[in-house]
């Protein structure tokens, strides 16, 4: 899988906080946050703020779990950022994820989705070592990934690097 290069300089990874079991004749996508979630939520968004991580654009998953997380987050950091919901990053590979970034022209994107796909996309943006070191137990529910790339070497070459991970 080929690597996004810059832009964006920073990207920040949230996975959705959790969510109940759903209710009967309810759908996955339509679960939302219970109370450990919004907790989870505003906790980790707060910490993104007072960390200084501020998107330029948030893109989020359409479904309503992406959607509470979301919430918590503009509340913390601006409640003026913009955001996108895209249908095209739930239940989708890293693929999709990948793609959807390249296409960005922002300076600081920030993407709140699901996983798998969060936690294999930190693998390949920061690689399997450190992913594992970091995430040892799986990106966790509200978790926050802060990574940058490396300026030094031009706008399309260098590492990406973790410079922050946040978690409830």
């Amino acid at each position: 899988m080929e690597k996004p290069n810059p832009p964006p300089f920073e990207i920040y990874l949230m996975r959705h906080a959790h969510s109940g079991w759903p209710k009967p004749g309810e759908r996955d996508f339509d679960r939302t946050l219970d109370e450990r979630g919004i907790a989870e939520a505003n906790a980790v968004a707060r910490m993104a703020a007072s960390s200084g991580f501020r998107p330029d654009l948030l893109l989020c998953s359409s479904a309503h779990r992406c959607r509470g997380t979301a919430a918590s987050v503009i509340e913390a950091i601006d409640e003026d950022m913009p955001v996108q919901y895209l249908d095209e990053l739930y239940n989708s590979h890293v693929e999709t994820y990948l793609a959807i970034i390249r296409a960005q022209t922002v300076t600081r994107l920030m993407i709140i989705g699901h996983n798998p796909s969060i936690e294999v996309l930190l693998e390949t943006m920061i690689g399997s070592d450190l992913t594992a070191s970091t995430v040892p137990a799986g990106f966790p529910t509200a978790g926050f990934a802060a990574l940058g790339h490396d300026h030094g070497n031009g706008p399309t070459r260098g590492p990406w690097q973790l410079k922050a991970f946040l978690s409830p």
